[in-house]
């Protein structure tokens, strides 16, 4: 379809409401456009923000109620996802709609798995060298297994201080990435 062909006319929004997480904080923002500027409202507090408060930007340069604020996009996770670094602090900052915001109650949280016990691949490769066996004790960071991915070498090291539990591959054997090599108790 060209551009001619579209009889829908595009124009943007000029007031929506969105839900801001900062941290595990809950902000609604009222925010309208104007000519040069947004008009940004936090419960009482109003905000004058000129400049181009765009996400895909690595640098925000605003002015809000007439005063410069830098802002850097650090990361940018999915889903309305950001970390912002202001003032040297990184804030993790999380933007949807209304419509998001209430159905996100019903998103599981992905659970964070303990992998301190755990020595894996994080990539394919060919073990290049076994340090440990089981019944060994390792100290934290102590190198376990050389694996050679890409021509290059990498040393695994453990998390924790810990008794090896069992080796799972032996120098030479090629593994692939999420592999478990060894098992710490």
């Amino acid at each position: 379809m060209t551009a001619d062909q579209s009889h829908i006319p595009l124009t943007p929004k000029s007031k929506w409401i969105l839900n801001v997480m900062i941290g595990k904080t809950r902000f609604e923002a009222q925010v309208s456009r104007g000519a040069d500027r947004l008009k940004v409202t936090v419960g009482d507090n109003n905000f004058d923000v000129k400049g181009n408060p765009s996400f895909a930007s690595p640098l925000m340069d605003l002015s809000i109620n007439g005063k410069q604020r830098l802002l850097q996009v650090q990361l940018r996770n999915g889903g309305g996802k950001y970390e912002l670094r202001f003032f040297g602090t990184v804030y993790p900052v999380q933007v949807m709609s209304e419509r998001a915001y209430d159905l996100n109650q019903y998103m599981l949280e992905k659970k964070q798995v303990d992998t301190s016990a755990l020595v894996m691949a994080p990539m394919p490769g060919v073990l290049k060298s076994v340090s440990v066996a089981a019944g060994d004790l390792v100290a934290e960071h102590q190198e376990v297994c050389v694996l050679e991915a890409m021509k290059m070498q990498n040393s695994l090291v453990s998390a924790k201080v810990a008794k090896v539990k069992k080796v799972n591959f032996k120098t030479g054997d090629t593994v692939n990435e999420g592999d478990v090599i060894v098992e710490l108790e």
